[in-house]
């Protein structure tokens, strides 16, 4: 084992090491203290590590080989900095002295291994082991608080991972078997589809945005989300060529049916958060719309998972950034810096010329053009103006309800990690374009053009507009409550649940003695922690056992 494959072992198991030193107390305070160092590996990795890095457990879990690919890559590179400003905020804001502030933390730890494993699984064994560890961990970071409202929030967001694990699964077994065809897509696309938050299976994202912690909707909307589409580009190709164009089209109408939809449901909230969820919804349509388009021929497969790289890391870091200043001092010496920050922030998304959002949408707006994708072309520079209209919501919302983090008062967090960030997120598109491209300026200047301005400003206008008029009093009277489409079907199943069924009455039976001594022990955090690894120990011990048979 050399140093990179070393490296790439001790991604996804160093989070997992200091979920267990939380075991003890007084461990406490070093394992807080490693938050925002334990992704830095994944940063030198992402620029460093050969092409060729692997390594393979053939003992453990049926075997699993993690290593790095171009697209992993890529997404290690914005992953590793999020984790690590969302790290820095934590241990700003020292959620752990909360109620139930070491188990949100546990299961950040578990969060950040599975997220991190998911990266580097190279075969769908390790992908399904990590991605279903990233699906349940991430519950616990969304419910935080015992009410109604979160526990309504969490439900609904378990029972869509649950399906969506169960049809990833049965893409996984077609793909074992040698059965490639349309099923295997469907599975996959709608399996995966959950952490992308696909129509119409994003109705748990603005719920869990709104209810979950600021860090934890950070990592929601930025990495988490785009654990199904790196599933999608490494194995959906597994189908073969012909089931893929089969569903390209239909991807491609869900696809920009969620870039609009979720930019019209996100202007009729009146909660950031909740706004900042259903944008998310928006641009990830924008990102299946491109997916859809390298699915439909193999020829230009590659050029355009290039560029949907380029926006994946874009958004990421942006959307993370976004969520960030929801939870930080807007005040004094930094503080001062939030407004402005914003301000560019909201810009990049939106894609105004001079950002790494517009160099990201331009370039896959060109690409379409050449390609002959018409009706798609003529739609996509709309979702421009969407985002605009969109971003100015959010800054008039911003300007009216200050950051809500559960249990701390924000207005002592430092903007510092948020500031970091924004810096990358702003920065970063244009240095790949540096690196990448050996004449970038060639490039940019090719791609400003007037019909490019024109979306954006049309939305900065409407955006405007609307500032103008919600000064004069003019506010808006409608809303859509988070979860849309599901409310009609929660009612339902809600009277379905309360309807009175007449059925005999089971007898009581004799209540045994508990041993509470035994129960209270085994209800302690350090006690089910430690059965809980050892668990895991044993299955693995088993799975490698009974491999050698």
């Amino acid at each position: 084992m050399n140093l990179w494959a070393g490296t790439i072992l001790l991604l996804p198991l160093a989070p997992l090491l200091v979920a267990v030193m939380l075991v003890r107390p007084k461990a406490l305070r070093l394992a807080t203290g490693l938050l925002p160092l334990l992704p830095l590996p994944g940063v030198l990795a992402a620029f460093a590590a050969p092409e060729a890095t692997s390594i393979e457990l053939s003992a453990l879990v049926l075997g699993l080989t993690l290593g790095l690919d171009q697209a992993g890559r890529v997404f290690l590179i914005f992953t590793a900095m999020i984790w690590c400003a969302v790290g820095w905020h934590l241990w700003l804001t020292r959620p752990w002295e909360e109620k139930g502030g070491r188990r949100f933390l546990f299961c950040y730890l578990v969060a950040m291994s599975g997220n991190f494993g998911v990266l580097l699984s190279l075969e769908y064994i390790a992908y399904y082991v990590f991605f279903s560890m990233l699906s349940f961990a991430a519950y616990g970071i969304v419910v935080t608080r015992d009410d109604e409202a979160v526990r309504k929030a969490g439900r609904l967001y378990l029972a869509l991972a649950i399906l969506g694990e169960m049809a990833m699964l049965g893409g996984f077994m077609l793909a074992a078997a040698g059965v490639a065809g349309l099923s295997m897509v469907l599975l996959l696309y709608f399996g995966m589809g959950v952490k992308h938050a696909v129509l119409p299976l994003h109705v748990w994202l603005p719920r869990a945005h709104g209810t979950a912690p600021t860090p934890a909707s950070a990592l929601l909307s930025s990495t988490l989300l785009k654990a199904g589409l790196l599933g999608w580009m490494r194995f959906m190709p597994l189908a073969g060529n012909e089931a893929l164009s089969a569903f390209a089209a239909p991807m491609l109408v869900l696809g920009l049916g969620a870039a609009f939809y979720g930019a019209l449901c996100g202007v009729l909230q009146d909660r950031p958060k909740m706004l900042l969820g259903y944008s998310s919804v928006s641009q990830m349509g924008i990102a299946t719309a491109a997916f859809a388009i390298a699915a439909a021929s193999s020829a230009v497969w590659e050029a355009v998972a290039a560029l949907l790289l380029l926006f994946v890391l874009h958004h990421a870091l942006v959307k993370a950034a976004l969520f960030l200043s929801t939870g930080v001092r807007r005040r004094g010496a930094s503080g001062g810096w939030v407004w402005p920050v914003l301000l560019l922030l909201s810009l990049a998304l939106v894609g105004v010329p001079g950002t790494g959002g517009y160099f990201a949408k331009a370039m896959l707006e060109s690409r379409l053009e050449q390609w002959g994708v018409g009706w798609a072309y003529q739609l996509l520079p709309l979702t421009s103006i969407a985002t605009a209209l969109l971003m100015a919501r959010f800054l008039w919302l911003m300007r009216h309800e200050p950051g809500a983090y559960p249990g701390v008062a924000q207005a002592h967090v430092s903007p510092a990690p948020f500031l970091a960030l924004s810096v990358l997120a702003l920065l970063l598109p244009w240095g790949v374009l540096f690196v990448v491209h050996p004449q970038p300026l060639e490039v940019v200047s090719g791609l400003v053009t007037l019909k490019s301005w024109l979306p954006p400003t049309v939305g900065m206008v409407l955006g405007l507009i609307g500032w103008w008029l919600a000064l004069r009093g003019l506010t808006l009277s409608w809303r859509v409550p988070p979860g849309d489409i599901v409310l009609p079907l929660e009612h339902a199943l809600e009277r379905l649940v309360h309807w009175p069924l007449r059925a005999p009455r089971m007898p009581n039976l004799p209540r045994l003695p508990q041993p509470d001594r035994v129960e209270t022990a085994l209800r302690r955090f350090s006690v089910l922690g430690i059965c809980y690894l050892l668990l895991l120990l044993v299955f693995a011990v088993l799975a490698g056992a009974l491999r050698g048979f």
